[in-house]
């Protein structure tokens, strides 16, 4: 079963403030645990998988983990 994410989904990415569409990355950057759009996580995050940062894409009403 695929991992959804719980609560409230972001809206918009922490650091550049863009909409989040399709997919967002929850993940660690130098300040800290952030919620961004893949342009900002290729720039700030650490990377994906444990402790680094997880995926998640847009299907149907959920957030389906991807990859990390």
């Amino acid at each position: 079963m695929a991992k959804k994410w719980m609560g409230t989904p972001p809206k918009k990415c922490d650091i550049c403030e863009l909409d989040i569409k399709k997919v967002f990355i929850d993940g660690v950057t130098s300040r800290g645990w952030a919620c961004m759009c893949q342009d900002c996580h290729h720039f700030h995050g650490r990377g994906l998988g444990l402790g680094l940062g997880q995926e998640y894409k847009k299907k149907g009403d959920d957030w389906v983990k991807t990859r990390g």
